[in-house]
């Protein structure tokens, strides 16, 4: 799927970042907005195992319901790598 258009107002509220592992930037959202997530509790059992994530559906929940430890399902921006140049 494609991008086709954005959508922009202002907002007076409070806003919420999450900073995912590994990503440079913050998201930067309102505490309604929903992120499609699994939740810790769904992927590791009370004994701290890791159970087997593709067979864990992600559901929609709101920013503000979004923990550390959270699984925040995102895409991934396609990279164009410079190759090696030997000298």
């Amino acid at each position: 799927h494609k991008v086709t258009n954005t959508f922009k107002r202002e907002y007076d509220n409070d806003l919420i970042d999450i900073k995912l592992y590994n990503d440079y930037e913050n998201i930067t959202i309102t505490p309604e907005h929903p992120i499609l997530a699994i939740k810790r509790s769904e992927f590791i059992t009370k004994k701290g195992r890791f159970k087997i994530i593709n067979t864990i559906n992600p559901k929609w929940i709101e920013a503000k319901n979004i923990e550390k430890g959270d699984l925040v399902i995102r895409t991934t921006i396609k990279q164009k790598y410079l190759s090696l140049i030997h000298i």
